[in-house]
């Protein structure tokens, strides 16, 4: 992204691979903040965590717990790793939530997606866009 689209600023990174467990129904997040040279996963910073912890209520509204793991993506079976990861400026902000169970093996033949969990997903988004409008204007 970065070489393909030079300059491009987001105060968010937003892909679909948050999952929840199958057995519970743990709402899993994945964030980070890319780390110099892009090599590493620093924490979310203070803006993210408060995303991350509205989240967190919003899922124990559902009956649920919700759990932070701060990585990247894991794409195994993509040589040299997830290329989205790989392209994402330092310092950008990165996170991670989805419909799917641990089961499902994310765009594979075998995706699994339990029904319930479309409309906290929904409600997960309006959190997200939410939060989006309550950063400060890049431009500003």
């Amino acid at each position: 992204m970065g070489k393909r689209l030079p300059g491009i600023e987001a105060d968010l990174w937003l892909d679909e691979t948050g999952y929840h467990d199958h057995e519970d129904g743990t709402l899993r997040l994945i964030a980070r903040k890319i780390g110099p040279e892009r090599t590493g996963s620093e924490p979310p910073d203070v803006a993210l965590q408060a995303l991350i912890d509205s989240l967190g209520q919003l899922a124990g509204c559902w009956g649920i717990s919700a759990r932070l793991e701060v990585r990247g993506l894991n794409k195994a079976a993509v040589l040299g790793g997830c290329p989205f990861n790989q392209s994402l400026p330092v310092g950008a902000r990165y996170f991670a939530l989805g419909v799917n169970d641990s089961h499902s093996r994310i765009h594979d033949a075998n995706e699994s997606v339990p029904l319930w969990t479309f409309p906290l997903h929904a409600e997960e988004l309006r959190a997200v866009f939410q939060w989006i409008k309550q950063l400060p204007f890049r431009g500003a």
